[in-house]
């Protein structure tokens, strides 16, 4: 490996810096390499061998050669490169011009995966520490976008390392494995940032193979998060984990609703009611619970999209049928007028709780649609609200 120069650190640091603060358009990587097993690759800071599955992770120091093994990585699947762009830089250990490519190695990986340290990182290096850096953005195979609209390093998103300790040298949340022995399993998906030195080695964690993972690509960027969050805690079922911006309809809203209620309770609903236009089991559990009922005549139109006054009727029903009523409040809102009567007391049950708000203009838009990723939002505030 050539001999690095002072310049070309300091390009390095300056790269560092932009994944790190969130300022990076979304990459892809490229299909360069992958791992089977007792393979090496190594890009600017680090080389990674990768045997039977376990990853190890060497990085270099200023005179060209590697350290011993630093990190490892379990259920490691495959390496690959991430293309950071073309740089020209003054060498000045020889006076001459050179090019410089910048690549930053991603260590794919399904999880639980667990990181561990086998010798300090260095204290010098920018950041480090083990950081929950980006929501993932899975395109297929091993390639991956990085969804910069939602930066991950705030008080919401912070999941506490075991010893409840955190690393604040570059600004952001992390992790305290940084000395030989700290580790940490990486229980949800997501791309994961560690240094040991100046240019960030990426970790890509995924669901494993097989287990549906929600199409972030189909959903708005302020939905990304809580859609995560959702699908890691079992409330998104497999055949709506994508289209996220369609109008939710009423069995899918149904879908939602059953989720949250067996995994907050623990308990599969058995009662049932039919209907003659659905044999939906979803509907014919909430209709059971007595949380939705029908259009008249026996149907209950699943095709049918849900407005947002019947939404928050089925959630405040939800919320009474799971042992936690709330209080009667009347909503504030400026078109009051235009809520059915039927649903003007959940409307503002749902509204004092923060479950549900307004449109704009302290407006609700009681008849107005309600799409997949607000039924998620509002089914992931009521989680919250129970755990």
């Amino acid at each position: 490996m050539k001999k690095q120069s002072v310049a070309k650190r300091l390009v390095s640091l300056a790269l560092g810096l932009v994944l790190v603060v969130g300022l990076v358009v979304p990459v892809m990587a490229n299909d360069m390499m992958q791992a089977t097993t007792n393979a090496t690759w190594g890009a600017e800071d680090y080389q990674v061998t990768i045997v039977d599955g376990a990853a190890s992770v060497a990085s270099s120091f200023f005179d060209g050669t590697w350290s011993s093994p630093f990190l490892t990585v379990s259920n490691a699947t495959a390496v690959r490169s991430v293309y950071r762009g073309q740089f020209e830089e003054f060498d000045d250990l020889d006076g001459s011009t050179i090019l410089f490519y910048a690549n930053v190695l991603a260590i794919h990986t399904t999880i639980p995966a667990t990181v561990e340290v086998l010798a300090d990182l260095t204290p010098w290096a920018f950041g480090h520490g083990l950081y929950y850096a980006y929501t993932l953005i899975d395109t297929g195979g091993y390639d991956f976008q990085i969804d910069t609209a939602r930066h991950l390093w705030n008080a919401d998103w912070y999941v506490p390392f075991a010893s409840g300790g955190r690393v604040n040298d570059s600004g952001g949340m992390g992790w305290q494995i940084t000395t030989t022995g700290s580790s940490y399993v990486l229980s949800e998906p997501g791309i994961y940032l560690t240094y040991n030195g100046f240019f960030p080695l990426l970790i890509i964690a995924r669901n494993p193979e097989g287990e549906a993972t929600p199409n972030l690509l189909t959903a708005s960027t302020w939905a990304h998060n809580s859609i995560t969050q959702a699908h890691n805690h079992g409330l998104i079922p497999q055949n709506l984990q994508t289209n996220f911006t369609a109008n939710a309809t009423r069995a899918e809203f149904t879908a939602f609703a059953v989720a949250l209620y067996e995994t907050v309770t623990g308990r599969e609903i058995t009662e049932r009611t039919t209907f003659n236009d659905t044999n939906d089991i979803n509907v014919q559990k909430m209709g059971g619970l007595g949380v939705v009922g029908g259009v008249g005549g026996g149907n209950f139109n699943p095709n049918g999209t849900i407005t947002r006054q019947e939404a928050a009727a089925m959630l405040s029903r939800l919320i009474e049928r799971i042992d936690q009523p709330l209080p009667i409040v009347a909503p504030t809102f400026a078109d009051n007028a235009q809520i059915a009567n039927w649903a003007t007391q959940a409307v503002g049950q749902i509204q004092a709780a923060g479950i549900m708000g307004g449109v704009g203009n302290n407006q609700f838009s009681p008849t107005g649609q309600f799409t997949r990723e607000q039924s998620i939002t509002t089914i992931l505030r009521l989680f919250e609200e129970f755990n």
